[in-house]
């Protein structure tokens, strides 16, 4: 014995055929559990020609206690109901429980109202017994309800009229027929099944079915639509059709002619949905572009693009190119709009047969006002049909693609960049914490001088961190802005010492990784404050500080910051400003060179091979 299951959605019913069923697989002697007490309509639900089962419902619905028990089956299996009542269902009708099980379960658990089977009994492949079915619950009890009637139609059918019993099953399945006679159609129930709707009055007097066949498929059928047929004449092809719902579906057809007295009277066949059968993979290309090919706005299929006569564009085409198709002249000013010359020479070679395969990248500008191009993918390739050459391909807007990709590299690039600023940040505030560690020794009486020292220090650091943030480029910052900005931060710290003239030369242009940069703007804070609160005094006139940062080479750059003051008194650099600085210049592995004459220079030297310095 074995079952195979198969689920129609239209029905919403599963449909179980079962083949060559043994009594002694159904039916084991098994325990009482409970007593139960008869029904009290029993005399009359034994009147009624379904089986109405009750069943109690334990372990969630895993199993199930039996309280009531049709006559139908009991009888073809010779079963005594004292046997199986009030007995579990799994240890007496295994194989029943089985089947029934899951969707007992899913209305024990309200998932489902009304569960519905379709049984299809076989014996020796030969359909014996079908049998209709519903599993529901109400008022804490499960029934399972089997409808015998088709019983006795399929009995008859199979001594008296093979015809009836063929309707039978295909009123239940994806498979159909249909008579024409006198230009009129009848049509069979499993038609609709086919077409996934009710009949309608209408249905008699038009074609239900080829008149939904694809345009591509119409010549197919041409013959049995409008010619006689001969008489021994059978056609068979697949088609394909487009139901209501907008789905499409392959079905397999065999037309046959209908004569009565050697008069032809019509034609009838017989329809099977293939579907689920047929394999993706052989299905005619034109399904593809059916399903959504021809709705697409940034996808288009070209048919013999440099053949002027016949060529076949998509719908896609002509809103890639910003033409309307009816405004379209095929003509090779296309090219026009081409952005790279190389693509539009090997699009000549394509037309000439020199090259039969193209696949380019390329920017197409629609008119002489559009300023930013699209991207475009064109892929072709040329193919002969008794040597006359075409062309078939693809043309796809893949700006937006692009612009994807571009923008998920600029965000990963940011999350790293990000977590090298936050990285940073870190590291500035220890160093912070340094200095104020050291200042706090030197300093000790005086911790206002100790705020005032890390109030610019951490505005020259802010000044980055904003300038990070609401860079472009976010990795790279301008030097001339973070200086500027600097400048403009220490002026209003320094205010009481407004009558310095700042005199700055940095290139615009000049950009540096934020690594090099930060202890940069550390060591001009440093010396800048050096210079503001030690280098003049009340005679000096026309107080000037002077910088300067220049790329000297490939390999170099150098910062020069001057002051025209009375000069740098301890040469050797050894206060707590001064080992800062040079713990700072250290940092980026620079030089130091300090000349005191009319005033102090520091001419710093660091080498360049870093992440990134030089001009945009």
């Amino acid at each position: 014995m074995n079952i195979e299951k198969k689920y129609f959605p239209i029905e919403k019913v599963e449909e179980v055929k079962i083949y060559d069923l043994n009594k002694e697989v159904i039916f084991y002697n098994s325990p009482k559990v409970t007593d139960v007490e008869p029904l009290e309509f029993e005399s009359i639900l034994n009147q009624i020609s379904s089986d109405i089962n009750q069943f109690i419902p334990v372990d969630n619905g895993e199993d199930l206690i039996i309280t009531r028990f049709g006559k139908t089956l009991l009888q073809r299996l010779n079963i005594n109901p004292k046997d199986i009542l009030g007995r579990r269902f799994s240890e007496c009708l295994p194989f029943y429980h089985n089947l029934f099980k899951e969707h007992v379960k899913k209305v024990v658990n309200k998932k489902s109202k009304i569960e519905k089977l379709r049984l299809l009994y076989f014996e020796e492949n030969t359909l014996s017994l079908i049998v209709t079915t519903i599993v529901m619950e109400k008022n804490g009890h499960i029934y399972i309800i089997n409808n015998y009637e088709a019983e006795s139609i399929t009995k008859t059918s199979a001594s008296n009229n093979q015809n009836e019993k063929l309707y039978l099953i295909e009123y239940m399945s994806q498979t159909g027929s249909y008579y024409k006679t006198n230009n009129k159609y009848t049509w069979t129930n499993g038609i609709y099944n086919i077409l996934g709707r009710h009949p309608k009055s209408s249905d008699k007097y038009y074609n239900i079915i080829f008149d939904l066949a694809l345009k591509e498929d119409k010549e197919k059928i041409k013959k049995a639509m409008n010619e006689n047929l001969p008489r021994k004449m059978e056609i068979k092809e697949k088609i394909r059709i487009k139901t209501e719902n907008g789905k499409i579906k392959t079905l397999e057809c065999n037309l046959y002619p209908k004569y009565n007295n050697n008069e032809y009277v019509g034609i009838y066949g017989f329809f099977k949905d293939i579907s689920s059968e047929l394999d993706s993979s052989i299905l005619n290309p034109i399904d593809y572009i059916l399903n959504g090919f021809t709705h697409s706005q940034k996808l288009a299929l070209l048919l013999d693009p440099f053949n002027p006569v016949t060529y076949s564009f998509t719908d896609g085409f002509y809103n890639i190119i910003g033409v309307k198709k009816q405004e379209y002249t095929h003509n090779y000013n296309i090219y026009k709009h081409i952005g790279e010359k190389k693509v539009v020479e090997k699009l000549k070679k394509m037309e000439s047969g020199e090259v039969n395969k193209f696949d380019e990248t390329f920017t197409f500008y629609k008119d002489k006002t559009t300023k930013k191009p699209i991207n475009c993918e064109l892929i072709l390739e040329n193919f002969y049909v008794n040597n006359e050459l075409h062309t078939i391909g693809f043309l796809i807007d893949i700006t937006q693609d692009i612009e994807k990709r571009e923008h998920i590299k600029i965000i990963e690039k940011q999350k790293i960049i990000i977590k090298e600023v936050h990285h940073r940040i870190k590291n500035n505030l220890q160093i912070l914490n340094s200095f104020i560690n050291l200042e706090k020794r030197e300093y000790s009486k005086e911790p206002e001088l100790i705020i005032e020292h890390m109030q610019s220090r951490l505005n020259s650091l802010s000044i980055l961190h904003a300038q990070t943030c609401e860079s472009l480029d976010f990795e790279n910052l301008n030097v001339n802005e973070a200086i500027t900005q600097q400048e403009k931060t220490l002026n209003n710290l320094l205010n009481s010492h407004n009558d310095i003239n700042f005199i700055t030369y940095i290139d615009s242009e000049l950009w540096m990784p934020i690594s090099l940069i930060t202890p940069l703007l550390l060591i001009i804070n440093e010396l800048t404050t050096n210079s503001v609160k030690h280098a003049f005094n009340d005679n000096t006139k026309n107080k000037q500080i002077y910088k300067h940062m220049k790329l000297i080479d490939g390999e170099t750059c150098e910062f020069v910051f001057k002051d025209n003051g009375i000069g740098l008194k301890d040469t050797k650099m050894q206060n707590l400003g001064s080992v800062i600085i040079k713990s700072l210049i250290k940092q980026i592995n620079g030089t130091l060179e300090l000349t005191v004459n009319n005033g102090t220079q520091f001419k710093i030297k660091f080498p360049i091979n870093q992440e990134y310095v030089g001009y945009k």
